[in-house]
């Protein structure tokens, strides 16, 4: 999937990654070293981390740069945390929402 910015470009990634979880080398139930060649084919995979994971723009939210760069991270998945029946969470979209879920922050600044 190209966008991984959109639920189902996000889903139907972790899907196809699922079975490369461990292949993760800083992950402590690593199965890297056991499976080299396997795992080669999911580093592609990698970019879900850093696609889905807003954290690293979200880790200064005392200057105005942090909450500009955490907003812009987090502008994706805005309608998970919207209420009143409005937002996007459903058990569809529930492991997406939760990658984003650093993004809470923003609704107490």
């Amino acid at each position: 999937p190209t966008n991984l910015k959109k639920v189902e470009g996000f889903s139907a990634c972790e899907e196809l990654c699922l079975p490369g979880l461990c292949c993760s080398k800083d992950s402590p139930n690593s199965c890297y070293d056991d499976n080299t060649n396997v795992c080669k084919h999911y580093a592609p995979c990698r970019v879900l981390l850093s696609a889905a994971d807003p954290a690293v723009s979200c880790q200064d939210l005392k200057s105005l740069e942090g909450v500009e760069a955490c907003q812009f991270a987090c502008e994706p998945a805005a309608c998970c945390f919207l209420g009143g029946g409005d937002g996007c969470f459903t058990s569809l979209t529930q492991g997406w929402c939760e990658a984003f879920s650093i993004c809470k922050n923003l609704q107490s600044l």
